[in-house]
Formats: C-alpha cells, sequence, structure tokens
C-alpha cells in the first residue's frame, strides 16, 4: 500500500493554529452571519455558509482528536461572549470543538439546524471569536 501525505485524522490539540487558518476562519463567520443576516426565516443549516463552516472549522484546526470531556463550561461564552476576549486560548479552541461535535453529532439540532452555531452566532460568540483571531494574528505577525 502506498503512503499518502494526506491525514485523515484531526490535529492535536498541542499543534497551534497558523494564521492562515485563523484569517480564514474570520472569513468564514464573517460569511455566516452575512448570509444569516441576508436569508431570512429559513433552515439555518441550509445556508451555504452555514456548511463551509462546519467544514472550515475542520479544516482551520479548531476541531482536534484530542480534546476530552473535562470541566470546561463552554456556557459561558453563550451567556457572556465577551469573556472569549480573556480566556485562555485553548478555552476558546475547545468551545469551536464542542461546538462543532455538538452539531454533527446532534444532526444541527434546533427546528431550524445548526444548533450550537446558531445559538454562537445569535449570542454573539461567534464575532467575538472573530475579534479574538484578530488580535491573535496581530500579535503573531509583530512576534
Amino acid at each position: 500500500m502506498a503512503s499518502t501525505a494526506i491525514s485523515g485524522l484531526a490535529p492535536s490539540s498541542r499543534q497551534k493554529i497558523n494564521a492562515f487558518q485563523a484569517s480564514f476562519f474570520i472569513r468564514l463567520i464573517d460569511e455566516l452571519a452575512a448570509e444569516e443576516s441576508a436569508a431570512g426565516r429559513g433552515p439555518f443549516r441550509d445556508l451555504g455558509a452555514y456548511s463551509r463552516f462546519l467544514e472550515g472549522a475542520y479544516a482551520c484546526g479548531f476541531v482536534c482528536r484530542d480534546f476530552l470531556p473535562e470541566a470546561f463550561h463552554w456556557e459561558v461564552f453563550l451567556t457572556n461572549p465577551d469573556a472569549v476576549l480573556s480566556a485562555p486560548f485553548k478555552h476558546v479552541r475547545q468551545f469551536v470543538h464542542y461546538m462543532l461535535r455538538a452539531e454533527r453529532h446532534a444532526d444541527a439540532g434546533f427546528e431550524n439546524g445548526g444548533g450550537m452555531v446558531f445559538e454562537a452566532l445569535r449570542s454573539g460568540a461567534l464575532s467575538k471569536i472573530s475579534r479574538r483571531l484578530s488580535v491573535e494574528i496581530s500579535t503573531a505577525w509583530s512576534g
């Protein structure tokens, strides 16, 4: 069997997200917010930006093979989105990881689909993640 240069595994949480991945994830958040705002009342899970966001979160390294369930209370980011700005980056990454895993295993939840992604968008948590990533990118490029 021939060796392949492509892995089927999600990255380890110990691997850093690079600035290009972070920048692309910001774009996916922005596209999701814009498309949801323009779409009106249709099912959230039917938005093209929703499926791109899900796949992009995996491609950008936010879904990790070694995050284990622990005493991390991600709900704080939905009820207090500003917490994203000062939380350890590991927790921000875990939040996205758990959000995507919930989507995948709950068939996009809620009646309009998009369960946790929809809640994160509506609560402002995704826009705070976008802002946080912008700061992380600036720090990476200046250091």
